[in-house]
């Protein structure tokens, strides 16, 4: 709630903000409680009540004031301004945009500004970066959508979703893979340039009526600075509602492979097929090579309908005992003697993932030679902390000793 002091009001009717003195607690409890109803409205099927509180969601102050809240001060973007190169950094300026988002003028969006982000293999991918307003706009729209998509997601899917992480999706495939069960067939799958090649209409479609379809349809037409051509695929990697764009035109993949759960949600003995997704990468395990074929060619006819398709230097069919590696480790299993069965699963920290750490820390060394040692120690601790945090779950204390080194 903004108390008396929040907000004053200036000779020329501008409503400043005194941002230090809004309870930002009380800001997120309500929030919270509009998604929570929003998400039970769209688990009861009461679609009419879903598009009331979204768009209830949607002309909420106090949700405009914690999406500009985490775009300015909180997301790692803050400081990296889009085409109009504006950069939110005072109370005044953030003001401004709870203004600017009370417009719903849709000429305010500005084209997407492209910058390249280097790769562990050398290569480069492309970053989207909207202006700060477009990235606020998106993310109380974001707020109001994804509560709904929530109770509809497939629980197979583990990107980009509130309270799922990547541990979780690797904790899903140990359970599907672990010594004793069946799906030891393994599809490890890439979708190709998932991000850039989305069909627009097809999305527009799963999207339906949602209330801010139309600001959607803006993002996604957006055109990229330095290619005057406006985009008819793709969704823009860096704006803050692509990844869940993404979620929703991949929602169904289970489905299309007669994924069968019990009435506990656990996989039913009769499926043939498991499947975790994690954003644009997947792994689907199954009891035979065959069994695997089938799965990939019935993906690829299911993606072109979305405008998508598999990588084919990415994706590869395997068995368990080969290994493969997601999202940064490596699931293998092996033959032991200290196990009844003889075999054990292992996961630990990919070889590309040890590699690419080793070469980042290079950078970051040669980066602080001129630093003084405090600052050089303090810098590369908390990279080291980050990646061992990743990887301290699994068999890693051998990587960790030898990296020690």
């Amino acid at each position: 709630m903004l108390n008396a002091n929040v907000t004053i009001e200036t000779k020329d009717n501008f409503k400043k903000i005194y941002w230090y003195s809004i309870d930002w607690k009380e800001i997120i409890q309500k929030v919270n409680n509009l998604r929570r109803r929003i998400y039970r409205a769209a688990a009861n099927g009461n679609t009419k009540l879903v598009g009331n509180l979204q768009r209830l969601m949607l002309r909420s102050r106090a949700n405009r004031l914690l999406a500009i809240r985490r775009v300015t001060q909180i997301n790692k973007g803050r400081k990296s301004p889009g085409v109009d190169k504006i950069v939110v950094n005072t109370d005044k300026e953030r003001s401004l945009l709870m203004e600017k988002l009370a417009d719903n003028n849709l000429s305010s969006v500005k084209p997407i500004k492209c910058v390249y982000i280097p790769k562990s293999n050398g290569k480069s991918r492309p970053l989207g970066l909207p202006t700060i307003l477009d990235r606020c706009r998106q993310a109380v729209v974001k707020s109001a959508l994804e509560p709904y998509l929530k109770a509809k997601f497939e629980g197979c899917s583990y990107g980009f979703r509130p309270g799922r992480s990547a541990h979780d999706a690797i904790q899903r495939i140990s359970s599907i893979v672990r010594p004793g069960t069946t799906r030891n067939w393994i599809l490890d799958a890439d979708i190709k340039g998932a991000f850039d090649n989305i069909d627009h209409n097809f999305l527009l479609k799963i999207i339906g009526n949602f209330p801010a379809r139309n600001w959607i349809q803006a993002w996604l037409q957006s055109h990229v600075i330095h290619q005057i051509i406006k985009t008819t695929t793709g969704t823009p990697q860096g704006g803050l509602i692509s990844p869940l764009l993404l979620n929703i035109t991949l929602h169904g993949m289970g489905d299309i492979l007669n994924i069968i759960y019990n009435e506990y949600d656990h996989l039913h003995s009769k499926s043939e097929y498991a499947l975790v997704r994690y954003a644009d990468d997947f792994v689907i395990c199954a009891k035979s090579e065959s069994s695997c074929i089938r799965a990939k060619s019935i993906i690829n006819d299911w993606l072109s309908i979305r405008g998508l398709e598999l990588s084919k230097e990415k994706t590869r069919i395997l068995h368990i005992n080969e290994g493969f590696d997601f999202l940064g480790f490596n699931i293998r299993q092996y033959k032991t003697n200290s196990t009844r069965r003889g075999v054990a699963l292992l996961v630990k920290p990919s070889k590309d993932s040890i590699k690419s750490f080793k070469k980042r820390m290079s950078i970051e060394w040669k980066k602080s030679l001129s630093w003084n040692i405090d600052r050089i120690i303090d810098n590369l601790n908390s990279k080291i902390f980050g990646w061992c945090s990743y990887f301290n779950k699994v068999v890693s204390k051998k990587i960790f000793s030898n990296l020690d080194c």
